[in-house]
């Protein structure tokens, strides 16, 4: 039991406890002790409190809980019988042990207290002398003190009642306060000046709260003093329009009218706000009537909901404004329908009771990014939402030809399929109907694999699994005139592959052309006599007279093989024939759309398009779409757009978005395997940086032209740009690269050595001494030749590859290497990056590093590839504390390019940037 009595400010609480008869806690503070530290308490020789045989109820501990707060907030003893809490605690107190506090007996000597939620007043509203009088009549339950200065709990004494008041009684009791009575009632007069005052902040507010009762005339007088306003909506030609009134009582105003009505009784400030809710939403006068006629702000009101002016008038809707309605172009809203015909796909788009007309004028809308559209039909096509913007996405990327629509359906190239399928199952557009053999082309597509092909016999054998699925894959992209990458790593053979599929197709009436660098058309040659003996090869090679001879006469072979140097003297005459299929080898040779060698390929009359690289990015995306624009014309649009959708967005604003798209749109034309996937059993390629000192006349030599290019170049590189300075740019990291390798490359008279120099003999020595052939490579043929004379004047067995030695000089060095004991192989970068099998080599140094990473993979693979026994070490040379180190890193960033579009990925790297040219300074 707790005896609760009000104290002056204070409220003095006295504990009382027992079983059945009670007795006053002599010290609270104590009391409080004991119970905590579960200690026996004594209150008299008949009532020991003993807490191993004896617990206190929830709604006392929860009491307690208080207690023990209480006094470490206030640091409060709790000494004697009686413990005071002042108002706020005494708030505290009831909040904390409300929900229980009709367990809980509160004791007043022999009274106990009544606990309700809420109490009801007595309030009247009636009229006197053309004033109101308002009444609150508390007396029911006589005078009553207020707990603390928030007025949440009221304590009548009286009645020995403690009330929790309601927040509208709350405000009205707090105003009251003041004016408590002997008589407990309280009467207010409202002059008619006060009437609109009164009306809003009074009765507005605690009429529904309170019940006030009033008679007729009082209502009749507040009703006429208050203003109703009023909102109807419409539907007209040009828009939505809308009529407003504002009602007091029988009267009845429209703000539109000519004629100003009375002001005296008008609420203007809520009139106002009416109109002025209109107006944000766009609403402009209009004679009587409010119009609105911008398609963007009408889709705003229907999705806003008028939140705003509900608040301030009734609303009104005519039916013609009900049919009104927004939608989504969502898969649910819209019915879409995909079937294949011949090259193209059907699509139907099917949005109910549209004709052509209007569904172009739909797709124009979307392309110009129009936020809505308004379908004749009443609906407002709501084109700017997460689920309209994955059709709206799907759609802008097809580039539909709109020419092409005829009773609903458009006509989409064939080779959009996997696009379109991947799309949808990746963005939950599942309420699209695929016809049966659209359906089966995808999934023929999709897992190549188990496709059955009939191989010649004895190719069964010398397939691997891998080869085998590459070549159903092509023969799929070609079954659908498709064309496609096979972008298989250096050395898994896709010259093999290529070679079987082409024999598997030998029937077809028309030749198969390959166009490959002058250093393997040889190499394709020999492996088709070796792999394919049947196949009908013709090498167009000699004089311009025998190479136009030879390709008038092409019609009777299978294959067709020619270089791009002969491709480029002779495309007249290729314009002349068609052929079945066209492969283009070492596809890096058009990357760059200008050049002779990509619009001489591009030329060719082909029924399907094949290209081969390890490495179909290099530098820029534009690589990538000129290969395409080879392939499969058109598919990657125009130069220009690809440039402003893809590539702008990729490299420069990094939108992952626009990578993970264009990845899925090139992923089902391009199948890539890597060697460390599919060739198990192919020895490791270990891969080192080799840090080389320089000489000290190299020193110096660096640190003078270092500290001249860094003052002459980056002032101009601020104030010209990349674009302004490059060829300085370019000769200046040329000359310091230069002295990296070996002076000696520009200087005729340079004896300070090299250490470069130095740790590559050493390599080689000791590698040759292991008996291991070893492979160098460097860009610099001075350099190539300076190592040259050092092997010569020491013995060791060696050859030498340039771009200036022609076919039949590098046939007969790689095969006098491949042939001979342990030798060295001087390789130019670019005449040895590819073509080459020289697996018999299992050392490759890179002299020199190249911007390039993927050219130097590309010599490095022609020792680690299908043959190799041994495992393979790859040096890469690089000077120290120079700007050889900065461009490895360089060298990541562009290797990310690749991997993040043909593998998805979020990093890609577009050439040198300012910040990336002070970096290598």
């Amino acid at each position: 039991l707790i005896n609760f009595q009000p104290e002056g400010d204070f409220l003095s609480l006295g504990l009382f406890a027992g079983l059945e008869k009670m007795y006053r806690v002599g010290d609270i503070g104590q009391f409080l002790d004991a119970v905590e530290g579960r200690l026996d308490y004594h209150f008299s020789k008949n009532f020991i409190y003993e807490p191993a045989r004896m617990y206190f109820e929830k709604a006392d501990r929860i009491f307690l809980e208080f207690l023990y707060n209480l006094r470490d907030t206030r640091q409060d003893d709790f000494t004697g019988n009686t413990a005071f809490i002042n108002g706020q605690e005494t708030d505290r107190l009831l909040d904390f042990t409300w929900q229980d506090i009709r367990q809980i007996s509160f004791h007043k000597q022999s009274d106990h207290v009544a606990f309700v939620d809420d109490i009801d007043l007595k309030v009247s509203l009636s009229e006197e002398e053309g004033s109101l009088l308002l009444l609150i009549d508390y007396s029911e339950h006589g005078d009553f003190l207020t707990i603390d200065k928030s007025f949440t709990y009221l304590m009548f004494k009286e009645k020995g009642l403690i009330a929790k008041l309601s927040e509208s009684k709350r405000e009205l009791i707090m105003n009251l306060y003041p004016f408590r009575n002997n008589e407990n009632k309280v009467a207010f007069r409202i002059s008619p000046a006060e009437k609109r005052f009164f009306v809003k902040n009074f009765l507005d507010r605690f009429g529904d709260a309170l019940g006030i009762t009033m008679d007729k005339d009082v209502q009749k007088a507040i009703s006429e003093s208050s203003l109703l306003s009023k909102v109807y909506f419409d539907v007209a030609p040009r828009g939505i329009v809308s009529k407003v009134e504002f009602c007091y009582g029988d009267k009845v105003i429209n703000p539109l009218d000519g004629m100003e009505a009375d002001r005296s009784f008008r609420e203007l400030a809520g009139e106002k706000k009416v109109v002025d809710e209109l107006k944000v939403f766009g609403f402009r006068e209009n004679g009587r009537l409010f119009l609105l006629d911008d398609i963007e702000k009408i889709m705003t009101l229907l999705t806003d909901y008028l939140k705003g002016l509900k608040k301030e008038a009734q609303v009104y809707y005519s039916e013609d404004f009900k049919k009104l309605y927004v939608k989504n172009l969502s898969s649910v809203d819209m019915g879409m329908g995909l079937s294949e015909d011949g090259s193209v796909i059907h699509m139907n788009i099917n949005l109910e009771g549209i004709t052509d007309e209007e569904l172009l004028e739909l797709l124009n809308a979307i392309s110009s990014k129009k936020k809505y559209y308004r379908l004749r039909s009443g609906p407002i096509i709501n084109l700017s939402n997460v689920e309209s913007s994955k059709l709206i996405n799907l759609l802008n990327s097809l580039e539909i030809d709109k020419s092409s629509l005829k009773d609903g359906l458009f006509e989409i190239p064939l080779n959009r399929c996997m696009y379109i399928d991947r799309y949808m199952k990746e963005n939950g557009i599942d309420n699209v109907s695929v016809d049966s053999r659209l359906g089966c082309i995808m999934k023929n597509m999709a897992i190549p694999e188990e496709i059955e092909v009939t191989l010649d016999k004895g190719l069964d054998g010398i397939l691997r699994n891998y080869q085998a699925t590459g070549v159903k894959w092509l023969k799929t992209m070609a079954g659908y005139s498709f064309g496609g990458i096979l972008a298989d790593d250096m050395g898994l053979g896709k010259t093999l592959q290529s070679l079987v599929f082409i024999a598997s197709e030998k029937n077809r009436e028309l030749p198969c052309l390959v166009v490959a660098p002058t250093s393997v058309v040889y190499n394709w040659q020999r492996e088709a006599e070796k792999f394919v003996p049947g196949l009908k090869v013709l090498m167009i090679t000699g004089s311009k007279d025998r190479r136009t001879m030879l390709i008038n006469t092409c019609a009777n072979s299978d294959l067709v093989i020619t270089s791009y140097g002969a491709l480029r003297n002779d495309v007249e005459d290729y314009k002349k024939v068609k052929f079945s299929y066209v492969f283009v080898d070492e596809a890096q040779n058009i990357k760059n759309p200008m050049t002779l060698n990509a619009n001489s390929v591009k030329s060719l009359k082909a029924g399907c398009c094949f290209a081969l690289t390890g490495t179909p990015i290099e530098n820029r995306l534009t690589e990538l779409w000129s290969i395409f624009d080879f392939i499969m014309p058109g598919y990657l649009y125009s130069r220009s757009k690809f440039a402003s959708s893809y590539e702008e967005p990729i490299v420069r604003e990094r939108n992952a978005d626009k990578l993970n798209e264009l990845s899925a749109m090139i992923r089902p034309f391009m199948i890539r395997r890597l060697k460390k996937d599919v060739l198990g059993e192919l020895p490791d390629k270990i891969e080192s940086n080799f840090i080389c000192p320089m000489t000290e006349e190299q020193k110096k030599l660096y640190a003078a032209y270092y500290k001249d290019f860094k003052n002459e170049l980056l002032p101009r590189l601020d104030e010209y740009g990349i674009e302004g300075i490059q060829m300085e740019i370019l000769a200046a990291l040329t000359r310091l690269r230069q002295i990296c390798a070996h002076p000696g490359t520009f200087l005729e008279d340079y004896d300070g050595g090299s250490g470069k120099l130095e740790a590559a003999k050493e390599i080689i020595t000791e590698s040759i001494d292991s008996g291991h052939s070893v492979l160098l490579f460097s860009q610099f043929t001075r350099i190539l030749k300076i190592i040259r004379d050092e092997l010569e004047s020491k013995g060791v067995n060696h050859y030498y590859l340039d771009g200036t030695m022609n076919t039949e000089e590098r046939l007969m060095e790689i095969d006098n290497f491949n042939s001979d004991r342990e030798a060295v192989f001087l390789i130019s970068l670019k005449a040895g990056g590819t073509g080459l099998n020289l697996t018999k080599a299992d050392v490759v140094i890179h002299f020199d590093p190249w911007w390039n990473p993927a050219v130097e993979n590309q010599a490095s693979d022609r020792a680690h590839r299908i043959g190799q026994k041994n495992s393979v070490q790859v040096y890469r040379l690089l000077t120290e504390g120079t700007i050889e180190e900065k461009i490895g890193r360089l060298q990541e960033r562009k290797r990310d390019l690749a991997e993040s579009i043909i593998r998805p990925g979020e990093s890609f790297f577009k050439g040198l940037r300012a910040e990336e040219i002070r970096e290598l300074f």
